[in-house]
């Protein structure tokens, strides 16, 4: 399913509830507290659903794989299908140091959501479907971190989240990019492993 691919690359950078800048901006310094102030108008836009902002601040290169028009209308798609979120809680594990390459400089975020994703459509309310989702899901985030609530046909996931913060040097526009366990191919083609290699170390 399409929707997956985009849930994966996008969606839990663009679910988090507001308490997780409120509760995590005064610990931070330097470069974390410049990207934390950028992530809380990146997660006050998901709370408000304005799209047009979330995309403008997620990684451009990104667009290089899907087209921010096919984005958009895909977040349009899914929303007419019957496909939402609601968060129980967020909390921020670390911001690390920053690494510079290449004339870019690369910060990677660390962070645990709570979140509960719904499927109202009827694509998605026949039982072989729900056992489809709810594999895929397990699979992705671990098989004791995910329930399936039936009766509302609600997905509750809490998951250990990565994510790149990333700015040309020297700048402090910082976009965003998911970091998810079997899309490292594809983040290879993003960034160097040489830079990851050193992010994880920090």
């Amino acid at each position: 399913m399409k929707h997956l691919f985009i849930l994966a690359i996008l969606f839990f950078s663009f679910s988090l509830h507001q308490s997780f800048a409120t509760t995590q901006s005064t610990s931070f310094g330097d470069h974390r507290q410049e990207i934390q102030g950028t992530l809380d108008v990146y997660f006050q836009a998901n709370l408000d659903k304005d799209y047009e902002k979330i995309l403008d601040m997620i990684y451009p290169r990104l667009f290089e794989i899907v087209s921010k028009e096919e984005m958009m209308g895909l977040f349009k798609q899914m929303e007419a299908e019957g496909i939402d979120y609601s968060i129980k809680a967020a909390e921020t594990s670390s911001i690390s140091d920053k690494v510079v390459n290449d004339g870019q400089q690369f910060v990677l975020v660390k962070y645990i959501l709570d979140i509960g994703i719904r499927f109202t459509g009827e694509e998605y309310s026949t039982p072989e479907v729900q056992k489809i989702l709810l594999e895929t899901f397990k699979t992705q985030y671990g098989k004791d971190r995910v329930k399936l609530d039936t009766e509302s046909n609600t997905f509750w996931i809490k998951a250990d989240n990565v994510m790149f913060a990333i700015a040309p040097e020297g700048s402090k526009d910082w976009k965003f990019m998911e970091k998810k366990p079997g899309m490292e191919a594809f983040v290879a083609d993003f960034i160097p492993q040489e830079v990851q290699d050193k992010l994880v170390k920090e």
